[in-house]
């Protein structure tokens, strides 16, 4: 067949892509935009706080232990301060208990002084734990309302307290030492000191057994200690724990702690503060008083483990300790390593924290803290993964929800705000140091602040740096998409047409690819390199990108080259229909750019590719009139070429696309147009091609014909002289077919098809009875071939077949001498198939003429059909009335049959039988060899006619069994009538011994014709159902028509009467006995022929034998197996019109 001409020199002409290697440096650079970049304090790293500490002092005072202690904790109502003021007001001054409502009024407003004081030390932590300068502002306001009510309340309690001190007749006041106690205390915090001193010196000195004295002490010790005179401040405290019994005991061991931690001695401090916590219990004092005492020492005793702990052993000695308050005491350790500037320490603890309350709200303060003290480090890779994990730990909360909206929004502004002062930081520092460490840490945040915060209102700046970053770091496959994501957050952004671009360029590098003006030749010698290959997903990727930016860039000046690369992506990998369009827009709408003439060739050579020859011709006459195209000469000089070659590849695909009338007409039309063409003979011959896969014969052979006349030399007038007689061979018009062959074959004897042609030829002339043009031929076969080793197989194959015309005639005797030269001369090279087959036709020829008569189906007998019944009749003579006794002759039905077996010539028979078991041997050893030389439908009609022969030995075989099973004789003058024992005896011994015999030979045949049964042929299978049906069936007959032995009448039996009555009942005796044997015999009879029948319509094959089947089981059952109508339909049924469509006859 015809393959494309002009294909190569497109394919020669076209330029295609080649990736290049990777340059050192980047193909594709672009200027870096500056990063804006902004620090706050979030990112700032922490100030160490100064060596002093924040606050040193405890946050309880003696004043407020001491109202604790005295369970003074009621709810002061303004009504009971009124109250008191009414009785003081309406009592006389002589009246004693006046003073005492003086003192409890005072005690009144001390109490409110506590309280208030109270609430502003409560104040204190919170004001410098929080970060918010608003809610600063707003504590220290409140602080500053309670202090004030609280001095308010401490002037009136000092008035009255003066009021009793400075009245004389209240000197002899029973709670005096008391009222001297509290009013010396509420003067050492009004700062009147020496005031204070003279009050406590007249306790001491007028009471000095009272139990304020300890208050007293405690009093001195307050001033010194809260004057920074902490010595004198510790021995005072000392002296106050001489009295373990005084309910301020626990606060002077608490107090001395204190001391200690103030004198530098922290390990003393926390010895002191652990044993308040674990005796406070078993001391003086209220419960309540206790449990605020215990409260503060544990807060207290971690201020003094943080200056000899580690943060390793902490949390044990806290449970220890602290039990249930373990866990605060563990945060405060961690913020004071933070406040003291212990960074590590703090990082330490504040992960503990995490792992131990990985559901705590307070993840997000912890972990915001851990990244802070960071911040103070210089591992930016720590502060890297710290920030991380802080963004983690908001989806995280976020996520589980349970948090108040503002905790959740301040954990949500502390990650984002760290992560995005830190990356644009760390980035502009990094365009300052060109540091590419720094580049590549930046990365990692911004990454995650784009992937937790995408909805940002700065999300789309940092999405452009991190682009930006990306491309620094010649990441070029993530630069290219988040470039691309940029352009699509905002079609119309600051950074839409640089990012865009900078998409483009990041995929031409990531890909290596090389500037397009640079193409050269790339080479593919594979057979699938048209296969459609899959696109990379890093090409796809490039792919969005161009799109992106032809998108939104429409009017650049890198259009065109984003254009052609994207059809050359589409190209290369064979996905030529979309390659197609690209590349004519580039062509068309682009006819003036360099890269219009490598887009316009790449265009031809996909659509030639794609086989769509009329599109490439609108194209071809397209570019021929575009004058920027044609400017290039070799581009010219290419598009006329192609021109011309581009009908002949539509016809040839007008071929592959079996539009095979249409391909024989353009094929016909191109002859015409082109007499002169030297292709001329190769395109009629075409046209003859496609006509005849049209099934348009006639037209075939006419062109075929005038190929023959025009170039009657031309190598393909040869193949068409061949080629019509295939045509007549399809049309079965063997006559044509085989002339045709025959001139073929001896005009171009040596070419290849020519001895196949031949023997086509000789298997014609035979089917027609032509036997001397078939014996001439076979000559002219012999002749030619029959010396060559490559032509043995079929020049024996040609000999073989003479041996049908003997056939055909009847000449036995030619026949086997025919076929016994065969196997002479050329047995060895003709294959062990039609070795068989001779010794089966000789084997065939003989069996036939060892009958001397013609036998029935292929049985040497003779068959006659007798009456079975002739009943006892009363018949009249003539002119008086006699009766006649009739004697039944057999016992059977009429329909019975009586088979005579004639003799054969036993030599013949003996031949034919060694023939038959010859051909069998030979099978058996054939092996795949058998069918030497032979292919396709011959190989199968050989097979064919190997296996029938097989079976027909065999069957024959089987019928030299069966003919002698026939021959068996049924005995004669048996008695079973009972009257003569001797004469039953032996009468049933000659039966039994007739039954066995005849059985053991039914057997043995029936056997031999199940191995043909097995064969699958179907003839010999039907026929050898047949016999199986007919073994039984003949058993059975010979039963039934086996002649009834005369009766020997008693001669004392004188009566008509008695003597009928002694025939009928040695009759029916006789007969009882037969049916009895051929009862079951026929059944299975009747099973045998059922079979055949059934085997005939399985194999749709229907012979003589299903027949013989069908007419011997209506004689044995006509009721249940009647015979079979013959229908014969008339030709009426469908009108038959010509063809009228005109179609093309003659080649000018």
């Amino acid at each position: 067949m015809n393959t494309s001409r002009h294909a190569a020199a497109l394919a020669a002409f076209v330029l295609l892509a080649a990736s290049g290697r990777a340059d050192a440096a980047p193909r594709y650079t672009k200027k870096e935009t500056v990063v804006e970049a902004k620090q706050t304090a979030k990112t700032k790293a922490p100030v160490k706080k100064a060596k002093t500490e924040r606050r040193r002092r405890p946050q309880i005072s003696a004043e407020q232990f001491r109202r604790v202690t005295r369970a003074k904790v009621a709810k002061l109502t303004d009504a009971a301060i009124r109250k008191l003021k009414q009785l003081i007001e309406v009592t006389d001054n002589n009246d004693a208990e006046k003073p005492d409502f003086i003192f409890r009024l005072a005690e009144h407003f001390r109490d409110k002084k506590v309280l208030y004081e109270f609430r502003a030390r409560e104040l204190d932590e919170k004001i410098y734990q929080t970060s918010d300068a608003g809610r600063k502002g707003r504590l220290k306001q409140a602080q500053k309302s309670y202090e004030h009510a609280s001095r308010k309340w401490m002037i009136e309690a000092v008035k009255k307290y003066l009021e009793i001190y400075r009245t004389p007749a209240y000197q002899k006041y029973r709670r005096m030492d008391e009222v001297l106690f509290n009013l010396a205390a509420m003067l050492t915090e009004v700062k009147r000191r020496d005031k204070a001193r003279e009050v406590f010196s007249r306790l001491i000195r007028n009471y000095p057994q009272s139990k304020y004295i300890p208050d007293a002490l405690l009093s001195f010790a307050e001033f010194y200690f809260n004057n920074n005179q902490v010595e004198k401040a510790l021995a005072l405290y000392q002296r106050v724990g001489k009295y373990p019994q005084s309910a301020i005991y626990g606060y002077a061991v608490y107090k001395q702690g204190w001391c200690w931690l103030n004198l530098k001695d922290p390990r003393r401090a926390l010895e002191l503060f652990v044993k308040v916590i674990r005796n406070a219990n078993r001391w003086s004092g209220s419960k309540k008083g206790k449990i605020v005492l215990v409260k503060e020492a544990k807060k207290d005793a971690v201020r003094a483990y943080a200056h000899v702990g580690t943060p390793g052993r902490a949390w044990n000695f806290f449970k220890r300790i602290g039990g249930g308050y373990a866990m605060t005491m563990l945060e405060r350790l961690a913020n004071i390593y933070y406040d003291q500037g212990k960074f590590d320490d703090s990082t330490a603890v504040y992960k503990k924290l995490i792992g131990l309350n990985p559901k705590s709200k307070k993840l997000c303060s912890w972990q915001y803290n851990i990244v802070r003290a960071t911040l103070s480090g210089k591992q930016k890779r720590n502060q890297v993964r710290e920030v991380q994990r802080l963004a983690a730990v908001y989806q995280l909360l976020k996520k589980r929800g349970g948090m108040r909206k503002t905790a959740l929004m301040e954990c949500r502004e502390n990650a984002s705000a760290v992560l995005r002062e830190l990356a644009t930081t760390w980035h502009r520092e990094a365009q300052k140091t060109q540091n590419q460490d720094t580049y590549r840490l930046a990365q990692y945040l911004y990454k995650e602040y784009l992937d937790n915060f995408p909805r940002e209102k700065d999300a789309y700046v940092m999405s452009f740096y991190y682009a930006e970053l990306l491309f620094k770091l010649q990441r070029w496959e993530k630069a290219a998409d988040a470039y691309t994501n940029v352009v699509k957050m905002k079609p119309r952004g600051k950074h839409l047409k640089e990012a865009a671009y900078a998409a483009v360029i990041s995929w031409k590098n990531a890909l290596n690819v090389n500037q397009e003006i640079k193409d050269v030749d790339r080479k593919d010698d594979k057979k699938d390199k048209h296969k459609k290959r899959p696109i990379p997903p890093n090409q796809r990727k490039m792919i969005a990108a161009f799109d992106t930016y032809i998108k939104y860039v429409p009017n650049s000046p890198e259009l065109v080259p984003i254009k052609y690369r994207k059809a050359r992506i589409y190209y290369e990998s064979n996905h030529l229909e979309k390659a197609v369009g690209l590349f004519a827009d580039v062509a068309n709408n682009h006819s003036s750019h360099e890269l219009a003439i490598y887009s316009a060739n790449l265009l031809l050579d996909a659509l030639n590719i794609l086989k769509r020859y009329s599109e490439l011709e609108r194209y071809v006459d397209k570019f021929l009139k575009n004058g920027n195209l044609t400017k290039n000469g070799e581009f010219l000089t290419q598009l006329k070429k192609l021109k011309s070659g581009i009908q002949r590849k539509a016809a040839e695909q007008l071929q592959h696309d079996k539009r095979f009338r249409e391909c024989g007409e353009k094929y016909a039309n191109l002859a015409n147009q082109y007499p002169n063409d030297a292709r001329w003979p190769e395109l009629v011959y075409n046209a003859a091609i496609c006509f005849e896969a049209a099934k348009l014969i006639g037209l075939a052979i006419s062109l075929r014909s005038t190929l023959i006349k025009v170039k009657p030399e031309d190598k393909l007038a040869q193949k068409a002289l061949y080629q019509i007689g295939a045509n007549y061979h399809a049309l079965a018009w063997y006559s044509r077919a085989a002339t045709h062959y025959e001139q073929f074959a001896k005009k171009f004897p040596g070419e290849k098809e020519a001895p196949k042609a031949m023997q086509n030829a000789i298997a014609f002339r035979l089917g027609r009875a032509e036997y001397e043009k078939a014996v001439a031929d076979a000559r002219f076969f012999a002749k030619k071939y029959g010396g060559r080793r490559k032509y043995a197989a079929r020049t024996a194959a040609v000999i073989f077949s003479l041996g049908s015309i003997f056939e055909a005639k009847g000449d036995a005797g030619k026949v086997r001498k025919h076929y016994e030269n065969y196997l002479r001369n050329w047995g060895r090279k003709g294959g062990a198939d039609r070795k068989v087959l001779a010794h089966v036709r000789i084997a065939r020829a003989l069996w036939r003429a060892s009958c001397p008569a013609k036998g029935l189906h292929g049985a040497c007998i003779r068959i006659r059909r007798v009456r079975s019944r002739i009943k006892i009749k009363k018949r009249r003579r003539r002119g008086r009335r006699r009766r006649r006794i009739e004697l039944r002759k057999q016992c059977g039905p009429e329909t019975k049959s009586k088979i005579t077996v004639l003799k054969r010539n036993r030599t013949m028979a003996r031949k034919a039988v060694q023939h038959y078991k010859t051909a069998l041997r030979l099978a058996k050893g054939a092996g795949r060899r058998a069918y030497k030389g032979s292919s396709g439908d011959e190989l199968k009609r050989r097979q064919q006619d190997f296996k029938y022969a097989v079976a027909e030995a065999q069957f024959h075989l089987a019928e030299a069994q069966f003919e002698d099973f026939l021959d068996v004789k049924f005995p004669k003058g048996l008695d079973f009538s009972g009257k003569n024992k001797r004469k039953l005896k032996k009468s049933n011994q000659r039966f039994g011994k007739y039954l066995n015999a005849k059985g053991k030979k039914l057997n043995k045949t029936r056997n031999q014709y199940l191995g043909v049964i097995k064969q699958r042929v179907a003839h010999w299978a039907i026929a050898a159902a047949a016999r199986v049906g007919q073994l039984y069936q003949n058993f059975a007959d010979a039963l039934y028509t086996a002649p009834v032995p005369k009766p020997p009448i008693p001669k004392v039996l004188r009566t008509r009467d008695q003597r009928e009555e002694f025939i009928q009942i040695f009759t029916d005796k006789y007969c009882d006995t037969l049916e009895d044997k051929a009862g079951p015999l026929e059944k299975k009879a009747v099973d045998g022929l059922s079979i055949c029948l059934k085997k005939s319509t399985e194999l749709s094959w229907y012979n003589a034998w299903s027949r013989l089947c069908e007419r011997e089981l209506n004689q044995i059952k006509p009721a249940e197996y009647p015979l079979a109508s013959e229908l014969r339909a008339k030709p009426n049924y469908v009108d038959v019109a010509a063809d009228r469509k005109g179609v093309i006859t003659t080649v000018k």
